[in-house]
């Protein structure tokens, strides 16, 4: 199945912003709208988030220990611009500031 033809369109985005960041599962789950510049298409990744078998959210600083700004192409700024105005007009529960 194509990430695009999920039934749950936020794995989708997931996917996309994984390849084309080159970041890691948990630092695609860590970024916040704060670290999202869509008018310089760039991503800073600057915390991961773990989920251990205890089933609480850890969040933690990336592998590297370092901020990382990632460019990202129109494509994947387009769709977080989709995924923001979404989630603006249906508020659900989320981790607070969570893309």
């Amino acid at each position: 199945m194509e990430a695009n033809a999920s039934q749950n369109p936020e794995n989708h985005l997931a996917f996309r912003l994984l390849a084309a960041t080159g970041a890691r599962r948990d630092e695609i789950c860590g970024v916040r709208w704060s670290a999202v510049e869509l008018d310089r298409s760039r991503i800073s990744l600057r915390e991961a988030i773990a989920h251990p078998a205890t089933g609480e959210f850890q969040h933690k600083d990336p592998m590297s220990h370092q901020i990382r700004e990632v460019a990202i192409d129109a494509r994947t700024a387009e769709m977080l611009r989709g995924h923001r105005l979404d989630q603006l007009a249906r508020p659900r529960r989320r981790l607070r500031g969570a893309i």
